[in-house]
């Protein structure tokens, strides 16, 4: 989906259909790696790269196809293929100490959606702080702050829901 729907935001390439990278791929299989039950393999997940490599347009493509998805697993087809489903109510926060640390992976998201065919297709509003469905259906992409506990007790409980 990312990369028929979303943008090259910046570079040589902007403007273009964006591209992960062969590594930022794998990590994207790994991120998402389902049992035969169709149930994820891990609850969380670190990436760890030098400055330059991509993690921030890594991460906010992940945003995206959260929010528009497919990003849920539905069945498997008749070639043992997965087959997925969106979020019925995609709720995607971006968490940092503080606002300005989400700025970056914000403007990223921005940049990707920004005329693209999935903000026309989807209805996309894209707000300086929000993003959301501009026909008024429910999800959104949203950055939140929260004192490091209070982040440590919010990614436990979403590791039990998932």
């Amino acid at each position: 989906m990312a990369e028929t729907h979303v943008l090259q935001p910046d570079g040589e390439s902007a403007g273009e259909p964006w591209r992960f990278t062969t590594e930022q791929k794998r990590f994207n299989l790994w991120l998402n790696a389902i049992d035969d039950r169709g149930k994820w393999l891990y609850s969380a997940a670190a990436l760890r790269r030098s400055k330059g490599w991509g993690k921030t347009p890594l991460l906010a493509a992940i945003c995206i196809i959260e929010f528009i998805g497919p990003a849920r697993f539905s069945r498997w087809d008749e070639c043992g293929r997965s087959i997925g489903k969106r979020v019925p109510l995609p709720l995607v926060q971006i968490a940092a100490t503080s606002i300005d640390q989400t700025q970056n992976t914000r403007d990223m998201i921005r940049g990707m959606l920004a005329e693209s065919p999935a903000e026309r297709e989807y209805q996309i509003e894209i707000g300086k702080g929000l993003i959301q469905f501009a026909n008024g259906k429910p999800g959104r992409i949203e950055p939140v702050t929260s004192p490091s506990r209070g982040l440590e007790t919010r990614q436990a409980h979403l590791r039990g829901l998932r």
